[in-house]
Formats: C-alpha cells, structure tokens, sequence
C-alpha cells in the first residue's frame, strides 16, 4: 500500500556528489496527480482482488485523514536528515585541493576553505 508513497519519500542522488551541493528537493505531494498515478497503476498483486476504484478509493480516505499530513511530513524530514548526513560526509571526505584544481594548495588556503564549509554545514 504505501509503495505508491514512495516518489515522494525519495531523494534521487546525483552520480557524484559535490561538497558544495545541497540537498535535491523532495517531489511535492500533490494528491489529484498521486490519485491519477495510482489508478493507471492500479493495484499491486497483494491487493488483487480489490477494483481500480476501490484502491484509488482507499488512497483517497487515507491521504484526507488527519493522519496523513504528519505521517508525510515526518518521513520526508527523515529522509532529508539522512540525505544531509550523506552530503556533509561527502564533504567531509571530500579531497579539497582537487577540488580546488590545485593540488599544491596552501595550508591558509585549505583552512580558508575549511571554515568556508564549516559555515555551510552549520547553516
């Protein structure tokens, strides 16, 4: 069932990840275009015996129940605080002199971008 969530609950991850990069945002839920996609799918083999409209049915009643809003929101600030930690990892191990296209950086340069990523990363 919460399957057909699963676009909105995703952060798709570049190839390669740049330290400087932020977070990709998440899909918007918007529900008249998620009731289309779920009826075109229809339902999955475990909900076999049920109709297109009774699935699409059941997706509406749980996505206008007071439920939903924070179940949605919950995951979705899960999901960010998973990919922030992705991303700040990737800046930490991050090899800045090449970044930088000089690999024979100063010391004060690499501190200078140092602090540089510190700030970002505490914003």
């Amino acid at each position: 069932f919460l399957q057909a969530y699963e676009p909105y609950l995703s952060v798709k991850r570049p190839d390669r990840l740049h330290p400087f990069e932020n977070v990709p945002p998440l899909l918007e839920f918007r529900e008249s275009e998620f009731l289309e996609s779920v009826f075109v799918e229809g339902p999955p083999e475990y909900f076999a015996g049920m109709s297109k409209n009774a699935f699409v049915d059941l997706h509406r009643r749980f996505v206008r129940s007071c439920n939903f809003g924070p179940w949605l929101r919950s995951r979705q600030e899960q999901l960010l605080e998973k990919a922030r930690r992705v991303y700040r990892d990737a800046a930490v191990r991050a090899d800045m002199p090449a970044i930088l296209g000089q690999p024979d950086a100063t010391e004060v340069q690499l501190v200078d971008l140092y602090l540089q990523i510190k700030e970002r990363l505490l914003v």
